[in-house]
């Protein structure tokens, strides 16, 4: 049995993610603060291969407003030498990592304005998974978003908010509802093939 466990781990010295304001987020000071956040994220990684952790969730604040005033720096860039190093360790140690966006993550809202900032931040996940050379054995899971009073609309909203997923990065997805919006059946059936082809569906239900 693999054990793990999501994001922080507050005995390892060193280890916690750092962030600003907004009104202080300026490109020099993000890049740095990327730069501490992946070593701190480099520490996990270690912390956990020497204790036998095989499972282990990334923080979402690895990277300082990345769905919105970091999407356009370079940081994949300037950090590459550290981003390949970690992948390279992960990759090693045989250990699965995942990411997890937030329930404010809602990508069929009824609201176009919402879902179409919701498709951003998936998509930011998903570069730091990139660019840490993970393959689709390493997942991200997205919550599959309320009912809204019909069901069926709900899921007819989503499928669309997930276009963005016709890619190589789109094939380490997991679907989650915690809302009773439908079975992991259900729910895997409106989306085509192309979309997500080798997706794992892990929805729960109450």
């Amino acid at each position: 049995m693999s054990i793990g466990y999501a994001c922080l781990a507050l005995g390892v010295h060193g280890s916690g993610m750092r962030s600003c304001t907004m009104r202080n987020a300026g490109e020099e000071l993000l890049l740095s603060l990327i730069g501490d956040n992946l070593d701190s994220l480099e520490r996990l990684i270690r912390y956990n291969i020497r204790n036998g952790i095989r499972l282990f969730r990334i923080s979402s604040d690895l990277i300082p407003f990345g769905s919105s005033l970091s999407e356009g720096l370079p940081w994949q860039d300037v950090h590459s030498d550290k981003l390949e190093s970690i992948g390279g360790e992960i990759r090693r140690s045989g250990m699965r990592v995942s990411m997890h966006p937030g329930q404010y993550t809602v990508l069929n809202s009824t609201d176009e304005n919402t879902a179409d900032g919701a498709a951003r931040d998936p998509d930011y996940h998903a570069k730091v998974l990139d660019c840490l050379g993970l393959g689709p054995e390493h997942k991200m899971v997205l919550h599959l978003g309320g009912v809204y009073g019909d069901k069926e609309r709900a899921k007819e909203r989503f499928v669309p908010g997930t276009g963005f997923w016709i890619r190589p990065s789109g094939e380490g997805l997991c679907w989650r509802t915690t809302t009773g919006c439908s079975t992991s059946r259900i729910c895997w059936k409106p989306f085509p093939r192309r979309v997500c082809p080798r997706c794992t569906t892990t929805c729960t239900t109450p």
